[in-house]
């Protein structure tokens, strides 16, 4: 979904609150006005919502370099510990794996170290718990 239907969303966030959802490429935001990201407020204001998952990609990423904003303020202030998840999108994402997370790790480089390991794994293992069984 985009930006668009978060109205709607939040509607079935409240009616199912037991209920995760991840939101693909962060919704696409409009993030050309840069901090304090007021074009993206339906977005930050999902805070709210603690079922609410963000699902970031080098799409959002290449997103924020094209307008005013930068990925550390956008990050920080999306940083709400355990609502963020890093996808590599593969393979519709244009890159090898390894590139795709050097780019992700480079974006997120003023984030503090638990908000990194929750974006780059935590987050994902908390959401689906298969992936820690051996």
């Amino acid at each position: 979904m985009t930006a668009k239907g978060i109205p709607a969303l939040r509607h079935m966030l409240d009616r199912f609150p037991g209920v995760p959802v991840v939101l693909d490429h962060l919704a696409r935001p409009d993030l050309s006005d840069g901090p304090p990201h007021g074009r993206a407020a339906s977005l930050l204001d999902l805070a709210a919502y603690p079922q609410g998952k963000l699902k970031l990609t080098s799409r959002t990423l290449d997103l924020v370099a094209m307008g005013a904003s930068n990925a550390a303020a956008l990050l920080t202030a999306l940083s709400r510990a355990g609502r963020i998840l890093w996808g590599s999108n593969l393979p519709a994402a244009e890159g090898s794996l390894p590139n795709l997370v050097a780019h992700a790790k480079a974006a997120m480089a003023g984030l503090y170290t638990d908000d990194r390991a929750l974006i780059l794994g935590g987050t994902a293992r908390r959401l689906y718990p298969a992936l820690t069984e051996g």
